[in-house]
């Protein structure tokens, strides 16, 4: 295949070419390496840039003039690398590279002999291996892998100020005393040099110990500052009367296939607005009842939740709602809203109080145990719950009073609080019943 026919064969658009300028600079460094086998790789690449026959022949041109030796080749060659083929008892065989295929080869010829690995003359080398020696190669000689061999004899020695150069490249600077050292006297991990290496480790030991102190100060000014919100959120409840607090217990988690069977609502002051069981339309579970203690008996000749639900709408409306996990009680209500929603009246843009908080993040992050894996406060019981509706509801509110007691950081004569000593931390926990949801 003619090398100016591979150049100008296709013609480029526009959005192509500055990949082609670059795919030419890989070219040319693939040409670097003296083999046929890229030279022909790095002007097929060309096909995408170089359309216009003149400029094809002055870019081969350029080429064979700044690599001689991919020239040379081409010359030897021809322009069409092909492999030259004879016959042999198991199938074919290249008479220039000597390698042998059971079926023609598509490949093109590298124009030098191929070797298997560990089965090449010792007098031929990498070229790493001869940068080691200080040598210049000369003409691949072979090839043994990916890797191109070059004959030691042939080789150059590098010139004095090549030598000097390498030496300067290979000399780093120590940024503890400046000095210019070898590689061999440099650790680079701390950038120093022999002499100083104890010294810049227990520099950076110091500076690592001064980093983590100055971690675990900001760590605990953030407990302590979000502490302060929550109390301060707690405080702020207490002086107003426009909220109220709610809770439900439920057949199951699930929340478009379980049921509301409990639910309560307090006001401000501790007041009981509405407190009812629900007659669910399934049976309840019995992983349920041993939950929260209600049985299907107990429902059975209560109210249902299309019954409860003009009711609870008329208590929630433009009020504040607290709830110990509010996603779970508003999902579990909006769910079960859904069940009845051919025996209630409402819209899809209603919703339930004027506005929702979850009493139990405010806790978690008064509370103060952090979570490394999941970087956010960990979840505690409710303290001095008992699993049901109106029981959950007084200690949610008993639980804001407590903090709302509570003494801020500046407060404090002691500044900073420790995660786990919380002041009214114990008092809140102390002897209460873990409560969760079910």
């Amino acid at each position: 295949m003619c090398v100016k026919y591979i150049v100008t064969k296709y013609y480029p658009s526009e959005p192509y070419r500055p990949i082609a300028e670059f795919q030419l600079q890989e070219a040319e460094h693939a040409l670097r390496i003296n083999t046929v086998h890229y030279y022909e790789w790095a002007i097929k690449v060309g096909d995408l840039f170089f359309y216009p026959l003149e400029i094809a022949e002055c870019i081969v041109s350029y080429l064979e003039k700044r690599y001689p030796f991919a020239s040379y080749q081409l010359q030897e060659h021809g322009v069409s690398m092909e492999h030259i083929i004879e016959n042999t008892e198991d199938g074919f065989k290249c008479t220039v590279c000597t390698w042998a295929w059971k079926t023609k080869p598509r490949s093109s010829c590298p124009g030098v002999v191929r070797y298997q690995w560990l089965a090449a003359p010792e007098n031929l080398k990498t070229e790493s291996q001869l940068k080691k020696k200080k040598l210049h190669h000369g003409p691949v000689r072979g090839i043994v892998g990916d890797y191109h061999l070059f004959d030691v004899n042939e080789a150059t020695p590098w010139t004095s100020e090549e030598r000097a150069a390498e030496r300067e490249r290979n000399r780093q600077k120590c940024i503890h005393c400046g000095k210019m050292v070898s590689r061999g006297y440099w650790n680079a991990e701390y950038e120093a040099c022999k002499k100083c290496l104890q010294a810049a480790i227990e520099k950076h030991n110091e500076e690592c110990r001064l980093r983590r102190e100055a971690m675990e100060r900001e760590f605990q000014e953030m407990l302590v500052s979000v502490r302060d919100e929550e109390i301060l959120w707690a405080r702020d409840l207490l002086g107003r009367s426009d909220w109220v607090i709610l809770d439900c217990e439920t057949t199951g988690l699930e929340t478009y296939v379980d049921e509301v069977i409990s639910i309560a609502v307090i006001a401000a002051d501790g007041s009981e607005l509405l407190n009812t069981l629900i007659m669910p339309a399934n049976p309840i579970h019995p992983e349920a009842t041993q939950i929260n203690g209600i049985t299907d008996e107990m429902v059975a000749d209560a109210p249902t939740f299309a019954e409860v639900w003009a009711q609870l709408v008329d208590l929630l409306n433009g009020r504040l709602v607290i709830a110990y996990n509010v996603d779970f009680d508003e999902n579990m209500l909006a769910g079960t809203r859904s069940r009845y929603r051919d025996q209630i009246e409402w819209d899809w843009e209603d919703r339930l109080g004027s506005k929702w908080q979850c009493a139990m993040l405010a806790y978690a992050a008064y509370f103060g145990q952090w979570h490394d894996y999941w970087k956010s406060f960990t979840w505690q019981p409710l303290p001095r719950g008992n699993h049901q509706a109106a029981g959950d509801c007084h200690a949610t509110l008993e639980m804001i009073k407590r903090m709302a007691e509570s003494k801020l950081s500046t407060e404090l004569d002691t500044g900073l609080v420790s995660a786990g000593a919380v002041p009214g931390e114990q008092e809140i926990g102390e002897n209460a019943p873990e409560s969760g949801k079910g």
